[in-house]
């Protein structure tokens, strides 16, 4: 998802780091299932939890998360203040 992310910030001319951290923290963020993480994993038969157990609380932490993160990532990344290099082969060059 990361060129993805940078080709689409390339085509809006803005800064590529806001749309970076955001598939960064979403890579992370697996809190609404049991086989998440192998910790996470190893517990549930010795604390007996259910799958809906991880969903119930995983789905409101996962929504607040993805909340935070598209408000203060352009606030701590501005778009603006990123200027893309330019490719000496698309460039014309002077006789």
């Amino acid at each position: 998802m990361a060129p993805i992310a940078i080709y689409v910030a390339k085509a809006l001319n803005v800064s590529p780091y806001p749309f970076a951290v955001a598939v960064i923290i979403a890579a992370s963020a697996a809190y609404s299932t049991p086989v998440s993480t192998p910790v996470v994993t190893l517990v549930v038969e010795p604390g007996r939890y259910k799958f809906m157990d991880f969903v119930k609380v995983g789905v409101p932490l996962l929504l607040l998360t993805y909340l935070v993160v598209v408000l203060l990532a352009p606030i701590v990344f501005p778009f603006s203040s990123f200027e893309w290099p330019v490719d000496p082969a698309v460039q014309p060059t002077m006789p």
